[in-house]
């Protein structure tokens, strides 16, 4: 019992160090709820919906009285003199009369409040606040659609990859094949030593490639990873196939009204509020501020410092209504609201050019994922044919019925279907991805 639990403890660090490389599988949906996480880009953008949201609590603070206190200490080391006219002053004489008035010593504390009643631009930039939180969720939207569609890149980018490494691995196991029937039919003399060498050839050539389509697909899986913001060293593997993700189809019907769905339109129509939203504030800076103000103080006065003597400390207190407007600044806020009205212009402008870029692109892409789709179906076909053309080919060599020659063009019409196949997957995962953003459901 007890070698057992020395054995435990021992393998338990080698158990938490197998436990940590252990790979990551995740499926698309997976990769990209992960990455929406995880990624330090995402995180700020919602960071910076709080700051936005903090800003509207900001404006809201107006709303509340504004109560400051104070307090003042003074040691008058030389009082200020008055001089007081001929015939004036507590003892009248005929030349003009110097008095110091005051205390050596002064403590002045009080608590002072004010009080907005009406303030023009507060409304105006509570509104402003709500369509800056706005904008920022439709912010983080974008950063949110572009991020999904840079992972479903990356997740598609390492299922090609693996499909290419299999292929790349199928390949070597044949052309392995071929030089070991090869060289048999050499040593019976049915082939040449140059159809033998070429056989040799084409196994070194699909050696290096498969070594190189491995490679390709290891580096895929690390910038995946990058992409998810996985922690360093961080091993991502997919769990999808491509088989899988082109069963899929999005729904390709009629044109629908996807405008609303699209963040770059929404932007689009905050930034047009806010540029009326900013026009109307200029307007409303000519209209007067009323407000309420209000002070309590306490003062404290003696030639020695007493501040706990009776008679030494003297309250005061007041309470007023203020009105405060600006009568002319130049022009300058006029010049301010006619600049926001350009800018709503713009926006105008800016809104009737997406929606006619958009409907382009929904229809752009609907027809593109279309034939990406039909051209896929037929790579399909044409890589089906060629596997089966090369298994008779392989039957036939084996059989001293074709030559090295034949079945070398039949490995590279085979090869052609495969890249074909590899292109047409790539096409139809893109446009499907596309498709997916024009219609705002990515």
């Amino acid at each position: 019992m007890n070698i057992r639990l020395f054995i435990c403890l021992l393998l338990l660090p080698f158990s938490a160090i197998f436990a940590q490389n252990a790979p990551l599988r995740l499926s698309a949906a997976e990769a990209v709820d992960y990455g929406l996480k995880n990624r330090k880009d995402v995180q700020n953008q919602r960071i910076f919906e709080k700051i936005a949201q903090n800003e509207t609590d900001k404006v809201r603070t107006r709303n509340l009285p504004q109560v400051t206190a104070s307090a003042d200490y003074r040691y008058n080391f030389q009082l200020q003199a008055i001089v007081f006219p001929p015939g004036l002053g507590p003892t009248p004489r005929p030349e003009p009369t110097a008095v110091r008035l005051g205390t050596n010593y002064s403590l002045l504390a009080g608590l002072n409040a004010n009080y907005d009643l009406f303030n023009p631009t507060t409304q105006a930039d509570k509104r402003f606040g709500q369509k800056s939180e706005e904008m920022e969720r439709a912010n983080t939207e974008k950063l949110t659609q572009d991020t999904k569609q840079a992972i479903l890149k990356a997740y598609y980018s390492v299922l090609l990859n693996q499909e290419k490494a299999r292929f790349s691995a199928e390949n070597l196991k044949r052309t392995e094949q071929y030089l070991a029937q090869g060289r048999v039919q050499f040593e019976n003399r049915a082939i040449l030593k140059t159809d033998l060498d070429r056989l040799q050839l084409d196994y070194q050539n699909a050696h290096v490639t498969q070594a190189e389509d491995d490679k390709n697909l290891q580096l895929s899986r690390l910038y995946l990873a990058n992409q998810i913001g996985t922690e360093a060293n961080a091993t991502v593997e997919a769990t999808e196939s491509l088989e899988s993700v082109m069963r899929s189809l999005p729904d390709v019907g009629g044109l629908r009204d996807t405008f609303a769905k699209r963040v770059e339109f929404k932007q689009e129509q905050l930034r047009l509020d806010q540029s009326q939203l900013n026009a109307a504030r200029q307007g409303k800076a000519y209209l007067p501020t009323v407000s309420l103000y209000g002070s309590w103080n306490a003062q404290h006065l003696s030639n020695n410092f007493e501040p706990f003597a009776a008679g030494t400390w003297f309250p005061f207190s007041y309470a007023g209504l203020k009105v405060t407007a600006t009568l002319f600044d130049g022009l300058l806020r006029e010049r301010t609201r006619t600049e926001y009205r350009h800018r709503a212009e713009q926006n105008r402008n800016n809104l009737a050019k997406l929606q006619s870029d958009l409907n382009y692109e929904w229809e752009s892409a609907r027809v593109q994922l279309l034939n990406a789709h039909e051209k896929l179906k037929t790579a399909r076909d044409n890589y089906a044919l060629a596997q089966s053309v090369v298994q008779t080919d392989n039957l036939r060599f084996r059989e001293g019925k074709t030559t090295a020659a034949d079945l070398r063009n039949t490995e590279y019409s085979l090869a052609t279907a495969q890249n074909n196949l590899l292109t047409n997957y790539y096409n139809f995962l893109v446009a499907k991805i596309a498709y997916q953003k024009a219609v705002g459901e990515l």
